[in-house]
């Protein structure tokens, strides 16, 4: 099930310019998809004996690279003989918000506090993971002091957002070491929009639908924790090191949510504009 390009004017027939094989063997099901505005090409084929897949990419559909380094990609658990199409945003987040959504919670504008939307449990609060987004609207009365926002985990495992010396941080810990980013908010008595993604190794902090700052963290994964955790404030220990409960939040948050997968930068930016045209 190798592949070879072929050329002809006509789709029945005719075909020439027959290249050599293109992918390995034990390869199967190729599918080539075209960037959108891109004068670049993915060619995905199946390991169907290795239970994986690989790609190449092109600028012309003749010449093609070697294979991309397995870390540079990731598709779906145990996926095989995908196929590959263009989707909007909108329909994007249709689908993350019915696959990858663990929790929403909106605001109870007779109280200011969030409350939870559905029946889901939260268990995935002390489970480990590789791939989280934890987003929200946030508008502070004050920024000064320690005030924590999201808190899952310890100091030694889990992940935390924060208010302190004036700034918005994002951290995560796992065995013991931690990976911290921060963004300066202006004007903070207005509501903003905060998304903090890991992925793989990586701790990206958005605020209104664009990247502040990202750090390589040094450990792919978040292993299981235990304790508490929510929006609001601190529980027990936090992803920072800060200990005991409080640090509470001086200031109301809206439509939080969690996801077990990691929102791109046109994700995230889509998210922020949509909520935007809803408080118009």
């Amino acid at each position: 099930m190798r592949n070879r390009v072929a050329v002809s004017d006509r789709m029945d027939g005719g075909y020439g310019s027959i290249s050599e094989l293109i992918t390995p063997n034990t390869t199967e099901a190729a599918q080539v998809l075209q960037l959108t505005g891109q004068q670049k090409w993915y060619l995905y084929y199946d390991y169907w004996a290795e239970g994986k897949y690989a790609v190449m990419e092109s600028t012309d559909m003749v010449n093609w690279s070697k294979e991309l380094k397995q870390d540079d990609i990731r598709f779906p658990y145990q996926r095989r003989h995908a196929s590959f199409f263009p989707v909007s945003e909108e329909e994007l987040f249709k689908l993350i918000n019915h696959f990858s959504l663990l929790a929403r919670y909106r605001m109870d504008d007779s109280c200011g506090k969030l409350l939870k939307e559905g029946a889901a449990n939260e268990d995935f609060l002390q489970e480990s993971y590789s791939l989280r987004t934890v987003s929200f609207w946030m508008k502070a009365e004050q920024t000064d002091g320690t005030q924590v926002l999201y808190d899952e985990g310890s100091d030694t495992t889990g992940l935390a957002i924060q208010f302190a010396k004036g700034r918005l941080q994002a951290a995560t810990a796992d065995g013991g070491k931690n990976a911290v980013v921060s963004a300066k908010i202006k004007d903070p008595g207005i509501w903003h929009h905060v998304a903090a993604v890991f992925s793989e190794g990586s701790l990206k902090l958005y605020v209104d639908g664009k990247l502040n700052d990202t750090v390589k963290t040094g450990f792919q994964k978040v292993d299981a924790h235990l304790g508490e955790g929510g929006f609001g404030r601190r529980f027990d220990k936090d992803a920072f090191g800060g200990s005991g409960e409080g640090a509470d939040f001086r200031g109301v948050l809206s439509e939080a949510a969690i996801y077990n997968t990691p929102l791109q930068d046109a994700d995230v930016a889509y998210l922020y504009k949509e909520e935007v045209k809803k408080m118009r």
